[in-house]
């Protein structure tokens, strides 16, 4: 979660969220609760930054394909938890999932973790984090980034590592009928 008197991000895990966070987080009007609340739903965030601000601010979160979404977490898994602690806010049983999942293939991962709920509530992200109304849903980091320029008026440098595409397979089916809400959204 991000937020100031113009702006709230709700932040799903692995969309871009901290990207943005990075670029636009020092300013002095926004708000400095950010790691301690970094992934809440929208329900959560409008309690902690009150009725004021939440009924007037730019409300959005953004989106991504479940699959590439998915394939992102499978990604960050595999590669070593040593240092996450610094630069993610993680927790030790986050870190300990880390560890127990990097030696796991795609297969095992896409079945023991995305369609148990563990990393991928079923439905799809949107349902779980942006379940009001009054949420704009954006589908890319980029719009996210314009519409934050747009606001503040600061137009900051974004440092974006490029990902893997992930590869279409049986696996994204799967993954994207798991997802069936935020396919239905996106499409």
């Amino acid at each position: 979660m991000m937020h100031s008197t113009k702006f709230c991000m709700i932040h799903i895990p692995r969309t871009g969220g901290t990207v943005l966070t990075n670029a636009f987080g020092h300013l002095p009007f926004v708000s400095k609760d950010v790691l301690q609340n970094k992934h809440l739903p929208a329900s959560r965030m409008r309690e902690i930054v009150g009725n004021e601000i939440w009924v007037n601010a730019f409300k959005f979160v953004i989106v991504r394909d479940p699959w590439d979404l998915v394939y992102s977490w499978y990604q960050l898994l595999q590669r070593s938890a040593e240092g996450l602690e610094d630069s993610t806010g993680a927790t030790d049983s986050w870190l300990q999932e880390v560890q127990k999942n990097r030696a796991t293939s795609l297969e095992q991962f896409v079945e023991w973790d995305v369609l148990s709920g563990a990393f991928v509530p079923q439905g799809g992200f949107i349902k779980k984090y942006a379940n009001t109304p009054d949420i704009n849903v954006l589908t890319s980091v980029g719009k996210a980034y314009e519409m934050l320029v747009m606001l503040t008026g600061f137009d900051p440098c974004l440092e974006i590592r490029p990902f893997s595409k992930a590869p279409e397979d049986s696996l994204a089916k799967v993954v994207r009928e798991w997802c069936h809400e935020d396919v239905a959204y996106l499409a």
